[in-house]
């Protein structure tokens, strides 16, 4: 389950970025600056925490935000899987970009990710 929630490091980027919605789970501050620990459950009032948004929250609040939406596809050759590749696309054309390849689809999902948050950085 902890594998569809956005990483500790993303979830503060996207706070920084204004991301506020309800979330399904949240990350409670450790004294080290690069972890949290996961909680499942929404924040509560007095607790001190993050949200931790599912990867399809995230990718859902730069759609309506930004107007900037993700895919991931296949690279083929001729006759293999090359491995997993990202198209960063805005709604009015400006933006498309491609990621490298991966082998693994998430690897590419999560290079999507960090390309959505430069581009809103620009944005916002």
């Amino acid at each position: 389950m902890k594998k569809e929630f956005v990483s500790y490091e993303t979830a503060l980027e996207l706070k920084e970025l204004g991301f506020n919605e309800p979330c399904y789970g949240y990350y409670i501050e450790l004294k080290n600056p690069k972890e949290g620990i996961l909680e499942i459950g929404q924040i509560e009032k007095e607790t001190i925490g993050i949200n931790a948004p599912l990867y399809q929250q995230a990718f859902r609040w730069f759609r309506e935000k930004c107007n900037v939406s993700h895919y991931v596809s296949q690279d083929w050759d001729s006759v293999k899987n090359l491995g997993y590749d990202g198209q960063i696309e805005s709604l009015d054309g400006e933006i498309n970009i491609n990621t490298e390849t991966f082998a693994a689809y998430e690897e590419a999902e999560i290079e999507c990710l960090k390309q959505l948050i430069k581009i809103a950085k620009q944005k916002l």
